[in-house]
């Protein structure tokens, strides 16, 4: 599958940028960090994706709030 150009790749990206960059709503405890967990496996480049020891490691609650913080600060340095 070529990633740069199909739908899905478009889709997730915004989906990605619009739950970083808006205001939270209140959700249900652990909700939030599985939808950072789905976030960090459906970023468009394969490289930043997540791989399946670290997404199992992450649902049982090693490592997300790292890996979360590591993609903010380089999502918000790219920006700057």
């Amino acid at each position: 599958m070529d990633y740069k150009d199909t739908n899905v790749t478009h889709c997730c990206g915004g989906a990605w940028h619009r739950w970083a960059y808006s205001p939270r709503v209140s959700l249900p405890q652990g909700v939030e960090e599985l939808i950072q967990v789905a976030l960090l496996c459906t970023q468009g480049s394969p490289s930043r994706q997540a791989e399946d020891v670290e997404v199992v490691k992450m649902l049982e609650g090693d490592g997300l709030a790292e890996r979360w913080g590591q993609w903010q600060t380089a999502e918000f340095s790219s920006i700057a």
